[in-house]
C-alpha cells in the first residue's frame, strides 16, 4: 500500500480566499470565452451511439434560446447565431457542442449596436462595437446551460462559480432562467 497524501484542511478565512481565487478565475475564463470552449469540448465529446435528438428537445433548446433573446438585443445576437446551427436530425452531442460553439464564436465577435447605428445621428461606427460585458457573459452561461439542459442526463444546472457571480454581480432573479426542482 502506498503512503496517501494528506491535505491540511484549510481555516475557514483560508477556504474563503481559495472561493474566492476559484470565482476570479471562472471570471477570467468567461471574458476570455474559455468556459463557452470548455462547454462545447465537453458537449461534445461524449462517444458511442446517441440516438437523434427528439423533437421536444430540439423545441426545448430553441424556446430557451427565443427567451434569452427577450432579454435585449445583445442576447438576441448570440441567440440568432445559434439557432440555426442546431441540427434538429443531429445527436444531444451534436447540438449541446453547436450551442455553445456558436456562443463562443458570437462572443469573440463582439456586440454590433445596430439599433443605435441605425439611429438618426448614428455616430462614428466604433462607437457601436464592443465587447460583452462580465456581466452578459454570466447571464448568457445561465441562459445557455438551461438551452442545452435537454441533451444532458443530469438535467442541467449552474455551477456554483457561476450562481456566485450572479450575486456578486447584482443581476436580478429575471434576467437568468430557474430550473424546475424535482
Amino acid at each position: 500500500m502506498q503512503n496517501a497524501t494528506v491535505t491540511r484542511v484549510p481555516a475557514t478565512e483560508d477556504r474563503e480566499d481559495h472561493a474566492q481565487t476559484i470565482i476570479d478565475g471562472h471570471a477570467r475564463d468567461l471574458a476570455s470565452g474559455k468556459v463557452f470552449r470548455n462547454h462545447a469540448a465537453g458537449m461534445g465529446s461524449r462517444i458511442g451511439y446517441l440516438p437523434p435528438l427528439n423533437r421536444t428537445q430540439w423545441a426545448e433548446c430553441i424556446h430557451v434560446l427565443t427567451q434569452m433573446a427577450r432579454m435585449g438585443d445583445q442576447y438576441a445576437q448570440v441567440a440568432v447565431a445559434i439557432v440555426g446551427s442546431v441540427n434538429l436530425y443531429g445527436d444531444e452531442s451534436q447540438a449541446g457542442h453547436k450551442v455553445w460553439a456558436k456562443a463562443e464564436e458570437a462572443l469573440a465577435a463582439g456586440y454590433d449596436d445596430v439599433i443605435n447605428r441605425a439611429s438618426p445621428e448614428p455616430g462614428r461606427w466604433s462607437d457601436n462595437q464592443r465587447d460583452y460585458t462580465l456581466r452578459e457573459r454570466v447571464v448568457i452561461e445561465c441562459w445557455l446551460s438551461k438551452a442545452t439542459a435537454p441533451f444532458q442526463r443530469g438535467g442541467g444546472g449552474i455551477g456554483w462559480c457561476t450562481a456566485a457571480l450572479v450575486r456578486d454581480l447584482g443581476i436580478n432573479p429575471w434576467e437568468v432562467p430557474t430550473w424546475p426542482t424535482k
